[in-house]
């Protein structure tokens, strides 16, 4: 009796261990791609672990990365030109009655904005927002989208400047509805405007979640209260999503 095993073929042979090897290089690419997407939160849970919050990591890892020389230890810009950006997604005109000063106004709405949780709003995507300096000497706050820096593109993604100023309410015509039954002493002017220098892809839906997001503190919660504070009532609302 014969039982001389059956030979394969050769090419049924490298057939079968190429399917094999394929099967390995799948497996190990998902292993890859499944730790690619784990590392930041890994991170985030790390520094969390050891007292450091979501927002200041973000912003931690902003300052790391920043090449821009007119940024020091502080995380404090200087120069910044609300004329180099671009088309306004935000506009938010506020009112405040004569009781109140224009000073107090301006910094309640300033207060907002620069306590807003930026970074709760788009916990996927890393971004910093600091405290920033026009060229004309007035405070504003820099929404700054990052990404990972490589030898072609930095680490910044585009971002929001975000701008308040006093105005007249009776000097500004139609600009804010003026009600005589009440005691009108002036308007605060906020305003978001795009920053889209660096940007490779456009980030329209991450600039309407914070720009929705920010309307609504407004009527809820701390927002609420800083503008009931400082004698303050939002008079008219412009952005891009309405």
């Amino acid at each position: 009796l014969n039982l001389t095993p059956i030979q394969k073929p050769a090419h049924a042979l490298i057939a079968s261990n190429m399917k094999i090897l394929h099967l390995f290089l799948s497996l190990f690419i998902w292993c890859l791609i499944g730790e690619a997407f784990h590392l930041p939160s890994r991170a985030i849970n790390a520094a969390v672990s050891k007292g450091i919050s979501k927002d200041n990591f973000y912003s931690n890892v902003a300052l790391e990365n920043c090449n821009n020389p007119l940024c020091d230890s502080s995380g404090y810009f200087d120069g910044i030109s609300a004329d180099d950006h671009e088309e306004t997604i935000l506009r938010i005109n506020f009112s405040f009655s004569e009781e109140s000063s224009g000073d107090r106004a301006l910094e309640a709405i300033r207060e907002y904005t620069k306590s807003f949780p930026f970074a709760a709003i788009l916990p996927v995507q890393p971004l910093t927002y600091l405290p920033v300096q026009t060229t004309s000497g007035e405070p504003a706050v820099k929404v700054t989208f990052l990404r990972k820096k490589t030898a072609e593109k930095g680490s910044e993604d585009g971002g929001i400047l975000w701008l308040s100023s006093l105005g007249d309410v009776r000097s500004e015509g139609m600009d804010v509805i003026y009600n005589e039954s009440t005691s009108m002493g002036g308007v605060v002017h906020l305003t978001a405007k795009r920053i889209s220098k660096g940007q490779t892809i456009s980030k329209i839906f991450s600039e309407k979640q914070i720009v929705l997001a920010f309307v609504k503190g407004l009527s809820e919660g701390r927002g609420k209260d800083i503008l009931m504070q400082a004698g303050i009532e939002v008079r008219s609302i412009f952005h891009l999503w309405m």
